[in-house]
């Protein structure tokens, strides 16, 4: 009898063990890397940021078109390689707030194209 409860104490104390090392393991998991795996990011696929509408910024990869009437930002500019690393592109449309955020020497994610100004940009 005292032999079975030997046993019996044995095997109760191992299997306590692995359950500790067990939850301790998962415990110990970085939550940021569980995360992080599940976020996945959708880089900006296109080479030109247009205005559609006066303050509306989208996505192009044609820069052919004209800009017209009058607006505070150019109509269009070219995304940088930072930029299309960068720039979220489900969370288009981009406002004016937006665009210079990603004009601003210290991200660098868009630049102006030459000769374009201000204004709507017409396909």
């Amino acid at each position: 009898m005292r032999n079975a409860k030997i046993k019996l104490a044995g095997i109760l104390a191992i299997a306590l063990i692995g359950t500790t090392l067990s939850v301790k393991a998962f415990m110990e998991k970085d939550p940021t890397e569980a995360s992080a795996a599940k976020v996945k990011r959708v880089s900006f696929p296109h080479e030109f940021m247009v205005q559609t509408s006066n303050g509306n910024f989208e996505g192009s990869d044609d820069d052919s078109g004209i800009c017209t009437g009058s607006a505070t930002l150019n109509c269009k500019y070219r995304v940088t390689e930072a930029g299309q690393e960068n720039i979220d592109a489900s969370e288009a449309p981009f406002d004016d707030s937006e665009i210079n955020t990603f004009l601003d020497p210290a991200n660098q994610y868009l630049e102006p194209i030459s000769g374009t100004g201000p204004g709507v940009y017409q396909p």
